[in-house]
């Protein structure tokens, strides 16, 4: 009895000393800074990184709420990945990617009003979030808003200068709200 008490204590304190991150994790901020001066192969990865920071919660319950969403959207249920993403950010209202990815959700199931919250939301609590920049900047040029979607393009580039559609967009858009168009 005693070594089953033992064993369920240590899953106990190896579940407790987990590594969990998201927005708040010290790593993000070398990443960040790496990836301002990175080339091409090694700003990928270092991309990738960030991503991966962002998509680890800070409890188990978090993760695997966000892991099932992640699955869900991928398998196209988003009232699925709609409801989990609702209760995750319920119960873990700090997670910011909890947040972004009910906004891509909701922006794929063309709620644009309820993405926009909800991305907003992500920035507010990760203000790099570049890729809820860049939907943001998709928002913005669906309703017309050149000008509020090129200042969301430029805000994504300065923190990851290696979007090559943001570099595209802002190219056109320049031209445009300068009143040079095409």
């Amino acid at each position: 009895m005693f070594r089953a008490l033992a064993a369920a204590f240590c899953a106990g304190c190896a579940l407790a000393g987990a590594a969990f991150a998201d927005q708040t994790d010290a790593r993000l901020d070398l990443f960040f800074d790496e990836l301002k001066t990175a080339e091409a192969p090694e700003a990928e990865r270092l991309t990738d990184r960030i991503v991966d920071v962002w998509g680890e919660a800070q409890a188990p319950t978090a993760q695997l709420l966000f892991d099932r969403a992640a699955e869900a959207e991928f398998a196209r249920e988003a009232d699925l990945a709609d409801e989990l993403l609702t209760h995750l950010v319920g119960l873990y209202p700090s997670f910011a990617e909890g947040w972004a990815a009910r906004g891509r959700v909701r922006l794929a199931a063309g709620d644009v009003s309820a993405a926009e919250n909800d991305l907003g939301k992500a920035l507010t609590l990760e203000p790099r979030h570049f890729p809820s920049l860049m939907l943001a900047a998709q928002i913005r040029l669906s309703v017309n808003d050149e000008e509020g979607a090129l200042a969301a393009y430029l805000k994504a580039l300065a923190l990851n200068p290696h979007l090559e559609n943001a570099k595209a967009a802002v190219r056109r858009l320049e031209r445009r709200v300068s009143g040079q168009g095409i």
